[in-house]
């Protein structure tokens, strides 16, 4: 009994170990397999990255040369709106040339055509610079052309002289000076210089003609055996007329109370608030105490004229006012012309001598000691000195 089952324990350990080795050669079999299959599938992906690459490569290649293409196409796009251009530049530098030389040859005979041709060069000149004309071989033709305009501009201005300068053509001729100078911004802003000196030296020269002209005109109305109140205050308030950019008179400076054409101005204003004070209470149009108002609001720019005082005194005693003050300041102004310059200022009517003269023939205005070329007369008149002193004390009889 032992015997059989000694048996069937090695009968089966027999068994088994052929089992495992059966097994063991099945799974040796099977890991083969497998293996093989992984290695199959890892060469076919293989292949596939393969042949993606080769597509990319395929691809850029293909996206390589369409950019290249684009880039000729925008190379020969470029190049042809270059041409385009420096065709257009060189069309507007030929019109610029043609109108160059119309201007220079209409400047002695049309000198409005000169202007215009020679304002149209300058634009013609800019609008190539636009377009990739080169500043270098522009700017001696801008240089050409803008001569040109301020030379036209000159003798347009000058045509107005020869007519007459008042505040309407001094206007005209500021407006040729703007029209001018805008052109010369224009020529600044594309890079190149307008030189503005010829104009310049003109409007210095023009200011100063302008003056003299105004000058004259009220110093002949002086001349005569009375003076013309309109005549007179028109030419003033019209050289007052002529202002600069900033509003303020542009032929004498209001700082300068001495300026010869300021005293001729606020000489011809009392003249003529005297006559509207006049003309206003004979007919009814203004009371005597409106009158007394008007004068006292210019009395003291007038510099105290002895019209105004005057005046003033017979309206303010006719009301019953005080008027010692206007008196006392009147007799001060008279003692001081008298006592500094040796001539007598009276109260009667058309006298006037080296030595005196009635006050409505004293020429206050006349600047005995400024400008030998701007006085009337050499006795009546009043000194630096007087009109000094007027200024510092008179205001000092009616505080």
């Amino acid at each position: 009994m032992l015997i059989i089952f000694m048996l069937l324990i090695i009968g089966v350990i027999v068994g088994g170990g052929l089992y495992i080795n059966s097994v063991k050669d099945e799974d040796q079999t099977a890991i083969e397999y497998i293996k093989s299959r992984f290695s199959k599938d890892s060469d076919e992906d293989k292949d596939k990255e393969e042949d993606k690459d080769k597509d990319k490569d395929s691809d850029k290649d293909e996206d390589s040369n369409k950019d290249k293409e684009k880039e000729d196409k925008d190379s020969d796009a470029d190049e042809g709106r270059k041409e385009e251009k420096d065709d257009k530049s060189a069309a507007f530098v030929k019109e610029a040339d043609e109108l160059i030389a119309s201007a220079s040859s209409n400047m002695d005979t049309d000198v409005n055509a000169a202007r215009d041709d020679a304002d149209a060069a300058v634009d013609k000149l800019i609008t190539a610079l636009k377009n990739g004309a080169d500043k270098t071989d522009i700017s001696e033709k801008l240089a050409k052309a803008f001569s040109l305009c301020t030379k036209a501009n000159i003798e347009l201005a000058k045509n107005i002289e020869r007519v007459t300068l008042d505040s309407a053509g001094y206007t005209q001729i500021l407006s040729y000076k703007d029209d001018l100078m805008k052109q010369a911004g224009v020529i600044a802003d594309a890079g190149l210089e307008a030189d503005t000196a010829e104009w310049d030296e003109y409007e210095q020269g023009l200011s100063q003609r302008a003056r003299d002209l105004y000058i004259s005109k009220i110093n002949e109305i002086a001349t005569r055996p009375d003076w013309s109140r309109d005549e007179a205050w028109n030419l003033a308030d019209d050289a007052y007329k002529i202002k600069d950019s900033n509003g303020k008179p542009l032929l004498w400076n209001e700082d300068d109370l001495d300026d010869p054409l300021r005293l001729r101005y606020e000489y011809s204003l009392a003249w003529i608030v005297q006559k509207r004070c006049l003309n206003g209470v004979a007919d009814g149009t203004m009371s005597e105490t409106d009158a007394i108002t008007t004068i006292n609001s210019v009395l003291a720019e007038t510099d105290y004229n002895l019209v105004l005082l005057r005046l003033i005194i017979i309206y303010g005693t006719n009301q019953k006012m005080d008027m010692k003050p206007y008196e006392n300041a009147y007799n001060a102004i008279v003692t001081k012309v008298r006592d500094t310059e040796g001539f007598s200022i009276t109260n009667g009517t058309n006298l006037s001598s080296t030595t005196s003269a009635d006050y409505t023939h004293f020429l206050f205005f006349n600047d005995l000691s400024g400008n030998e070329e701007y006085r009337v007369d050499t006795h009546n008149g009043t000194t630096a000195e007087v009109r000094a002193w007027i200024r510092e004390n008179i205001p000092g009889y009616f505080r």
